[in-house]
């Protein structure tokens, strides 16, 4: 186990992943939490949430200030949609050491989304979706806890990967909403998903409009 988590730190470093310091909800070692931000698309976060909700908490190696993030569904999502989420949150905080954050409760609320529905979050395989925080991130923060609240329908919930988006995918994006405003986009789900993102950066939007 000491190994493994040497080999994690190690990775996380290498690739600017994520370390993973506690979590529940699996319906085996192969899908247990850990696999929500271990950047592999072949691996998947997947169970039965019990009560109290799913989560998953993580550091990163050094504090950043995320701009947006990016969830990618399952590998047979088309199958058993009601495992995406539906209800879910987002916290941050700096703590003086990972064991401090497993049993801490200051933590600050950067997302909460409720009621999702397919039209933003689709039942499809493998797809992913970019979100803006709700709450706004103001500084830069080291740990983050992803919390679960509720399935689309039933009880089981799966998500193959949940990323921070870099400045550059998000300045690419940017370009990409701003050249849609005065070109029709054939491609109506990738011109909604730029939409969605959009809206949570209202400020964003404005400027988009007025260029």
């Amino acid at each position: 186990q000491e190994i493994a988590k040497i080999d994690e730190v190690v990775k996380a470093a290498l690739e600017g992943g994520f370390i993973v310091l506690g979590g529940n909800t699996a319906w085996g070692d192969g899908e247990n939490h850990t696999k929500l931000v271990d950047k592999d698309f072949e691996t998947k976060w997947g169970g039965a949430m019990p009560a109290g909700g799913s989560y998953v908490i993580f550091r990163t190696m050094e504090p950043t200030q995320p701009l947006f993030y990016k969830l990618t569904t399952g590998n047979d999502t088309e199958g058993y949609s009601g495992r995406n989420w539906k209800d879910w949150q987002i916290y941050a905080a700096n703590f003086a050491s990972d064991a401090e954050a497993t049993d801490a409760e200051d933590w600050v609320l950067i997302e909460d989304r409720k009621d999702i529905g397919q039209d933003r979050l689709p039942a499809a395989n493998f797809f992913t979706v970019p979100f803006g925080f709700s709450e706004g991130v103001e500084e830069e923060y080291q740990y983050f806890k992803v919390e679960v609240s509720a399935a689309y329908s039933g009880s089981d919930i799966q998500m193959t990967e949940l990323e921070f988006g870099t400045e550059e995918e998000f300045e690419e994006m940017k370009q990409q909403y701003i050249d849609s405003l005065s070109t029709f986009n054939l491609d109506v789900v990738a011109e909604e998903e730029l939409f969605f993102l959009y809206e949570d950066y209202e400020g964003a939007i404005s400027d988009a409009e007025n260029m």
